[in-house]
């Protein structure tokens, strides 16, 4: 990301470069570079917190951008506003892509759009977002956390979070001079979950593409380059094209990790043996949680066939996964091509509420031992 301003740059100077910019144009809109905080002013100025539909106020952020009309900037709309309360630097709504119906927002050209956010000081915040790149992106877009922001001094600002999608790579990286470097491929043409583990308690961030971590670090510290120490604060997101085509995002959440959780590494399995044997599946358990926890295994048949885990419980630490086997007994008397479903679920000893569960399928099919004299069996 070039710079885009200095230290220097006055308020005025800032105003005319954003004047010059529109959205159909790509160009300069006032940014730091990547974000060194040598440019950013003490006046962060925090609207109240938008709120996830169903919860109390202040507890989490949610956005799908489906209250907004198809085509319109929103920009003075739901909280979100163009950098330095640009609205040249606003992004547009579309129908044109969405996870949940109707709408995402479309990042391109100009577009560097934020939100910000007040009250989270503390505590353990999963940031979870849907991201589509279309297969012809070009450009360098980026996802973006300030912990301190302000539309008027850009030298107060200081960056925790800048992940750059670069065209010409195909990958998803953490920003140069980050203190945890991280890249890996990104994929087009489908929308992918981003999510930002940001553990306050312990200046802690973890950034995941599609499930997979790309780095892990100090929240205050990530960008040491920048002139202003990071603080413990979430203070903005912020949606940055720099020079890029189309990218679209919907369904951004901001909630508190819960201390136990569960997930299976598939929702459903499948395995085929014959008549009188035994199919065997492995399933690998996450721990989705903040906290250490032990799981209750336990499993089910529709037809009444013997399904047996390999253990009845599983202790698994925070953040880390475990596998363990599951035997299916296919009955003697089962005719080919009849099935079976099986269901398998994990209950948290911390919280018997929570719970994953997971579904096999499995099939009965020929059985294809081979005789001694080389013929198949008779049929």
């Amino acid at each position: 990301m070039s710079s885009k301003i200095t230290a220097t740059l006055a308020t005025t100077a800032l105003t005319a470069l954003f004047a010059s910019v529109s959205h159909d144009v790509p160009g300069p809109i006032g940014r730091a570079e990547a974000r060194t905080s040598a440019d950013v002013p003490h006046i962060v100025t925090a609207p109240p917190r938008a709120y996830r539909p169903g919860l109390p106020l202040g507890t989490g952020f949610f956005e799908n951008w489906d209250s907004y009309a198809a085509g319109s900037n929103v920009h003075g709309q739901g909280g979100w506003k163009g950098w330095g309360n640009n609205p040249d630097a606003g992004a547009f709504v579309s129908d044109a892509q969405s996870v949940s119906p109707d709408n995402s927002i479309d990042i391109e050209g100009p577009s560097d759009l934020i939100h910000e956010f007040s009250g989270y000081t503390s505590g353990v915040w999963v940031i979870t977002a849907q991201q589509y790149i279309p297969s012809d992106f070009s450009g360098n877009t980026y996802f973006i956390f300030e912990n301190v922001y302000s539309d008027t001094d850009t030298t107060v600002i200081s960056w925790s979070t800048q992940v750059v999608f670069r065209s010409e790579t195909g990958t998803v990286e953490n920003y140069d001079g980050s203190a945890n470097p991280g890249s890996l491929p990104f994929v087009t043409d489908q929308w992918v979950e981003l999510k930002l583990v940001v553990d306050l308690d312990n200046d802690l961030q973890t950034f995941y593409y599609g499930g997979t971590e790309l780095y892990s670090g100090s929240w205050t510290g990530q960008f040491p380059g920048q002139s202003v120490q990071g603080i413990l604060n979430i203070a903005s997101i912020d949606l940055y094209a720099e020079d890029s085509t189309t990218v679209y995002y919907d369904d951004i959440s901001i909630a508190p990790a819960s201390p136990y959780g569960a997930a299976f590494d598939a929702d459903g399995y499948a395995e085929s043996g014959a008549a009188g044997t035994t199919a065997t599946y492995t399933l690998t358990l996450s721990n989705t949680g903040t906290e250490n926890d032990t799981y209750d295994i336990a499993a089910t048949s529709a037809n009444g066939w013997t399904v047996t885990p390999s253990v009845p419980s599983i202790a698994i630490d925070a953040g880390a996964s475990a596998s363990f086997d599951v035997a299916v007994e296919i009955p003697a008397d089962a005719a080919v091509d009849a099935f079976d479903t099986e269901t398998v679920t994990a209950t948290s000893e911390g919280d018997p509420e929570v719970s994953a569960t997971a579904t096999l399928t499995t099939t009965v099919v020929n059985d294809d031992t081979i005789f001694a004299d080389g013929f198949d069996p008779p049929t």
